[in-house]
């Protein structure tokens, strides 16, 4: 795990290949979590660390150097224009397919844990997350549930 990270946001995602996201899903995708690290009004280090490392591994062999930088540039850019609840939807009617918008959510509970300080604002972010993406509540906690087994299997496997 890198250095100033919690979590292992790469365990959270999984593999990327699975999902077949094309590139405006994945910049879609890394658009909601950049929007669930911004929930309560604050950036830590260790949620732009696991931003970096979702772009890595998300974006693959297409990511530069200086891509989560300028995609936390342009999604900063799009908050202060729209706000938060505006871009969300926007984002969210963009996000058509089933399993991009569960990556979405299940990223985004994933970075609202990478700094280990949840906060009733981004419960409330999560809340509005599900609506806007259509999830059910049930499929909501699944979703939950599949990104605490993949943060439990890492630590497992750092035990070992």
């Amino acid at each position: 795990m890198a250095m100033g990270s919690i979590l292992n946001i790469e365990a959270v995602i999984g593999d990327p290949s699975d999902l077949e996201l094309s590139a405006s899903e994945v910049e879609d995708v890394l658009a909601v979590a950049y929007l669930a690290m911004r929930a309560d009004k604050r950036l830590s280090e260790e949620e732009i660390d696991s931003f970096e490392r979702a772009v890595v591994s998300l974006f693959g062999a297409a990511a530069t150097p200086d891509m989560a930088t300028q995609l936390m540039n342009r999604f900063s850019d799009q908050l202060a224009k729209l706000g938060l609840e505006p871009m969300l939807a926007q984002v969210a009617r963009r996000l058509t397919r089933v399993d991009a918008r569960h990556q979405a959510y299940k990223l985004a509970y994933g970075m609202s844990l990478s700094d280990l300080d949840t906060n009733d604002d981004e419960f409330l972010f999560e809340d509005e997350l599900r609506r806007a993406l259509g999830i059910t509540e049930d499929s909501a906690e699944a979703l939950i549930d599949e990104v605490i087994e993949a943060i439990e299997a890492d630590e497992d496997d750092e035990d070992a």
